[in-house]
């Protein structure tokens, strides 16, 4: 299609960049784009999405179509969790009146560093803070603290570029990508870019496929399909980390 090549052509030079310097990250040839850009053959539909990323924009966009609203509400689900859980709480610590209880969450909406919560050391623990949201952890019998699986999780996450590609990710900036653009968008080597990939495709958030284009091959690397779940947890894991080095205990109320 032609438009695509265009905008190609288009996006490469707004954003600065030679056929050289977009082929090497990507990781095909010069000719190869060149060949892009005019129109004579067009990049592997798996190669549009690290195209995009790139650019910084939509793959629709790279088509010329407008991306629609679906008009899904998971906002509502997720306000009425979170009433559910501060109902239950609120009820054992005694907020039982309409008026104990508009008291209750009106702190916790002035106060974002607020806390409430109930630990139970047979059962777990609730926990809910405006700024991080809820928590239900439910006891664990045996191997708190003791399984090895963690140390790599928790270095990586101790490296500031890995956090920020982990936020790309999260945030859906950056959906499909080669080792080179990897490197490029963190401004590292590309012997540390393929560390990160390897570890994001060794907890399953990523998954590669190699593209045959003839002449050369590309390695695509992009989210998987069930990568959303894993990189809320990292989320959870980065915000208590900080909750637990640089906050202050400041309760509303708190149970155990």
């Amino acid at each position: 299609m032609k438009q695509i090549g265009e905008n190609i052509a288009k996006l490469r030079r707004a954003n600065g960049m030679t056929q050289e310097q977009l082929a090497e990250i990507i990781g095909v040839s010069a000719q190869s784009v060149s060949k892009w850009e005019t129109s004579t053959t067009m990049p592997d539909i798996m190669l549009l999405p690290v195209l995009a990323d790139i650019f910084g924009v939509t793959v629709d966009a790279m088509y010329g179509r407008i991306k629609t609203d679906e008009g899904k509400r998971a906002e509502d689900v997720f306000s009425e969790t979170i009433e559910t859980l501060l109902d239950g709480i609120g009820g054992f610590m005694g907020q039982h009146s309409a008026e104990e209880k508009r008291k209750y969450r009106e702190a916790l909406l002035e106060d974002p560093h607020l806390k409430t919560g109930i630990m139970n050391c047979g059962e777990g623990a609730v926990f809910y803070c405006g700024e991080l949201g809820a928590a239900l952890l439910k006891k664990q019998k045996d191997g708190v603290f003791a399984s090895e699986g963690t140390c790599n999780v928790l270095d990586m996450l101790g490296d500031e570029k890995f956090r920020l590609l982990v936020r790309h990710l999260f945030e859906e900036k950056y959906n499909s990508m080669t080792i080179g653009s990897v490197a490029k968008m963190l401004s590292c080597e590309t012997d540390i870019a393929k560390e990160y990939l390897k570890a994001l495709l060794d907890w399953g958030i990523l998954e590669s496929s190699v593209l045959d284009l003839g002449e050369e091959k590309v390695t695509v690397h992009k989210l998987n399909h069930f990568a959303r779940n894993k990189l809320f947890m990292l989320q959870v894991v980065d915000a208590y980390a900080r909750e637990i080095s640089v906050t202050k205990n400041h309760m509303y109320c708190w149970a155990g």
